[in-house]
This record gives structure tokens, sequence and C-alpha cells, in this order.
């Protein structure tokens, strides 16, 4: 799963977000273990893993039942559970706005939720008016 940057740079994620990014739901994962990385390190005297909450770290935290991120990019461990049961793990790659995207693209989904990438958008106007494609896969990587 994508998580987009909630937060700009320098901006506490305790705020309201204030990037175009789509809000992720977390509120069917009563606890969530963030397994830190050097990408995305969680604040100094935090165990890892530990539960994601507010103030674990600076870069990606669960505020009521949002996930927001800001400044770092990479990889990241999610861990599920209810109560002592474990309900599953998911990979979640932390990513800036794409800005080739204007805002109606983006749209809400749920933790667990699959979403798939966009294979083709169309982009702008080439030479004598026609459309120029920009292929992709993934999110964040483009080939033009």
């Amino acid at each position: 799963m994508g998580l987009y940057h909630t937060h700009s740079e320098g901006r506490s994620l305790l705020d309201p977000a204030n990037t175009l990014a789509p809000i992720v739901n977390v509120a069917a994962a009563p606890t969530i273990i963030m397994h830190w990385n050097d990408a995305v390190p969680a604040a100094p005297g935090v165990v890892n893993p530990a539960p994601l909450n507010a103030t674990n770290s600076p870069y990606l935290a669960r505020f009521s039942d949002e996930l927001r991120a800001k400044e770092r990019m990479g990889l990241v461990l999610l861990e599920y559970r209810q109560g002592t049961n474990f309900l599953g793990v998911q990979v979640v790659d932390l990513r800036e706005p794409d800005p080739l995207s204007p805002a109606p693209l983006l749209t809400s989904a749920d933790i667990g939720f699959t979403l798939a990438p966009d294979e083709l958008r169309w982009h702008g106007t080439g030479a004598c008016g026609q459309t120029v494609g920009v292929a992709r896969r993934g999110y964040a990587i483009g080939i033009r």
C-alpha cells in the first residue's frame, strides 16, 4: 500500500493534514505495531517494534483513526493485532504526493484495501495538439 505525505516539512503530525494526499483510515485496526527502520526511524528512546501512535515517531503517526506521514520516504512494515491476536502484516510505501496528480485523482482508502496502480495516465498535450501519455508503474515511478 502507498501512503502519501499528509503533512509538509516542518509541520507537526498533530496538526491537521495540509497536503492533497488522501487520508488513510485505520479504524478497523485496533492495534498497529510499527517495525521501525533506518528509512523511517522511531523517536529517540522508542523500542523496536512499538505501537504506532501520535508520539513514537516524528515521521509516521497514528492520530485517532488516521495514518499521517511527512518528510521521510521508504518502506515500513505494519503489524495488525486485536488484543493478543495477530491479524496480519502490511508493507507500506511512504512517499511524497505526486506533483503530476491533481487533487481529484487522489482518493481515500481504508487500511488493508488493495490499491491498484495507475498503469497509464494521460497528461498534457504535445506538438500538433496530440495527447501525450505518461506511463507509470506503481505510484511514484514515471517513464516518459
